[in-house]
This record gives C-alpha cells, sequence and structure tokens, in this order.
C-alpha cells in the first residue's frame, strides 16, 4: 500500500478535470493506496506569496521571499498552510498535479502553492556545493524516492501540441513544469496523461476516457519514468552544462532521453534547410537531404545517406525523412551538430 498526494486546480467541481480527479482517488483507494488531496480552488488556497508566509521574519524592513523562507523553514515559523502542504510531500510516495492547461501553463493558484510550498531548504538549495555538485538537485533533494505524474486538460487538438504543431511541442511547454519543478527535489516524473479538445468531449466519451486513466493510475508505481539526466551523474561541468560530446540538452523522449536535446527536422515548403556549421549552402535540391553535405558524412559515417533517401525524397515523405535522420543521429549524438530550425 502506498500514498498518493493529488494536487488539484480547477474552480469548477463538475468539470472533467475534478471528474478526473475524483476517479483517481477512487480507482487509488480501490487499489489499496492512502490518497490525500489538496483541492487548491475549495480550500481557497493563497496563491500569493508575501510577508505574511513568515511568522518571525529576519528583516522585518524588506522582503527578501527566498530568504525568509530558507530561515522560515529551519526555524519552523512558516505559515500553517505551507508547512500542512509540505508535511503532505513528506508523507507521499507519489505525487499527480491534475490541472487544466491555461495559456501553456498551469493555473495561477496551482503556481503560488509551488512558489510557496516549495521553500528554500526544503525542495531547493538542499545538499553539499563544492566543484562541479551544486546542491542536490536534478534527481537528488528532498523528494527523492517519490513519484510525479502530470493531469493535464486541454482545449487544443493534439496536432496542435505535436513537433511541428502551432503551439510547440507538448513536452517543450511542459519542461518547466515537469523538468523544472518536479525533477529538481528529486522525483522521478512519469509521462503526462493528457486529454486534448477537453471541451468537445461527451458523457459518451467518458468511459474510454476513464479506462485508459485508470490503467495509468495502476502503472503509476511500476511504469518507466521520463529518463531525465540527472545533475549530479557526471554528464556535467562545473559550470552546470553538458561536456563535450554528450547531447546538447535534456529531453523527455525518443533520441532525447538518452543524447540531450532532441534533433528538429520541420519543413519549409516541402524542403529541409541546413543551417549547421557542415554547410554553407541555402536553398535548392540539395537542401531536402541535410545529410547530403561532404561535412555531414564526415561528422556522422553512420547516419542515412543518399541511397537511404532516393524516392522518399521525391515524394516528399517528411516522416520517413525524419524518421532516417533521427535514427542516424541516435548513434551518434553531439552537441553543435546539425542546427536545424524550424521555419
Amino acid at each position: 500500500m502506498s500514498k498518493v498526494l493529488i494536487v488539484h486546480a480547477h474552480p469548477e467541481p463538475k468539470s472533467l478535470t475534478s471528474a478526473l480527479k475524483d476517479h483517481a482517488t477512487t480507482t487509488l483507494r480501490a487499489h489499496k493506496h492512502e490518497v490525500q488531496v489538496s483541492d487548491l480552488y475549495a480550500s481557497a488556497w493563497n496563491a500569493v506569496a508575501s510577508r505574511a508566509d513568515f511568522l518571525q521574519p529576519v528583516q522585518p524592513d524588506r522582503l527578501l521571499y527566498a530568504t525568509e523562507s530558507g530561515f522560515a523553514f529551519a526555524g519552523r515559523s512558516q505559515s500553517a498552510d505551507i508547512e500542512g502542504e509540505q508535511e503532505k510531500l513528506l508523507w507521499a510516495d507519489a505525487v499527480i498535479l491534475s490541472f487544466p492547461m491555461w495559456w501553456f501553463s498551469m493555473p495561477a493558484i496551482l503556481k503560488g502553492w509551488i512558489d510557496r510550498v516549495f521553500a528554500l531548504g526544503f525542495a531547493y538549495g538542499v545538499g553539499e556545493h563544492e566543484g562541479e555538485r551544486w546542491g542536490d538537485r536534478y534527481g537528488e533533494g528532498t523528494l527523492t524516492g517519490r513519484r510525479a505524474m502530470l493531469t493535464v486538460t486541454m482545449g487544443g487538438h493534439e496536432s496542435h501540441y505535436g513537433p511541428r504543431g502551432v503551439n510547440g511541442a507538448i513536452d517543450d511547454i511542459l519542461w518547466p513544469i515537469q523538468h523544472g519543478v518536479l525533477f529538481y527535489p528529486g522525483m522521478e516524473v512519469l509521462p503526462p496523461f493528457l486529454i486534448y479538445q477537453s471541451h468537445g468531449l461527451t458523457e459518451a466519451d467518458w468511459p474510454e476516457v476513464a479506462s485508459r486513466y485508470e490503467r495509468r493510475l495502476e502503472g503509476l508505481f511500476t511504469d518507466r519514468p521520463i529518463p531525465f539526466r540527472t545533475q549530479n551523474s557526471g554528464h556535467y561541468d562545473a559550470q552546470q552544462a553538458l561536456k563535450p560530446r554528450l547531447g546538447g540538452g535534456g529531453g523527455s523522449r525518443g533520441p532525447a532521453a538518452l543524447c540531450g536535446r532532441r534533433r528538429e527536422f520541420p519543413v519549409r515548403t516541402g524542403k529541409y534547410r541546413e543551417v549547421s556549421r557542415l554547410s554553407g549552402r541555402r536553398g535548392g535540391r540539395r537542401d531536402r537531404n541535410p545529410t547530403a553535405s561532404p561535412g555531414f558524412r564526415r561528422e556522422f559515417p553512420g547516419a542515412p545517406n543518399r541511397e537511404h533517401f532516393r524516392g522518399i525524397r521525391e515524394r516528399n515523405d517528411i516522416a520517413a525523412v525524419e524518421q532516417g535522420i533521427t535514427e542516424g543521429l541516435h548513434q551518434v549524438c553531439r552537441p553543435s551538430v546539425v542546427a536545424v530550425r524550424r521555419q
């Protein structure tokens, strides 16, 4: 039996997001898990960080919120609502953040919960700072050993949040929350449970949605988390930049999980355009295949060659082209190479 904290942020009890919260509570308890719910709107959570958060301020004449937060946490002089939520986080084995996507992020009330509850000394500023070690964070910290998952509803179509979607890739939009808020203090982060076109769902759609959510909840303690790079695994240098010959950043899926930041190969009027240091050519038929340049072939001898793209290039089969390039890059992921940007 495990313990699960659901932090819920939706003002309407009859909303789809609230229904998912209720369904998660019922499902998890049916599987013998203990569940606590922090319903931020129902409890009238105060989302505004202020001097009132500290019962014994160190500098009464000027508010330095992070400094006061650290002293208050260490001295147990935080306001009762903050301390109560921290106790819930320490109690939990898993945390689910349940919210609708508003303007490409979480509702302000949930952001205010994070701002106030994730105090200095609790969620950050933890551990030794020396040499290449900048404390215990990104895979280490106070909340290590716990799991986390986002449950997010949104009105847009799934294609809008795809790799070429007008809204941007959903993994990138959720990166500050999944990597920055949850992974930072040490939690293992599972892929999110996402509902697109939420405003268009009907009662007839609910059984399928509920069934999918149940499967995710059943795997809350067994599914594989997103393989983010941990800070103190030896991948980063003293300036917290990835070391040479490692990928160019973080990521959550495909080659990104193993090699760092995803490479993107979007399209401009049906053509690929290489803008990396490997080739100065721009435009023309040659740009349909960024692997054609001699520089690219020297850098990536294992990448797909011209023969691989014969036929699919003429059909302008973008998915096949991208898959071929990605498979080649998967072998050699290196930073500063193949900087292809969306046009």
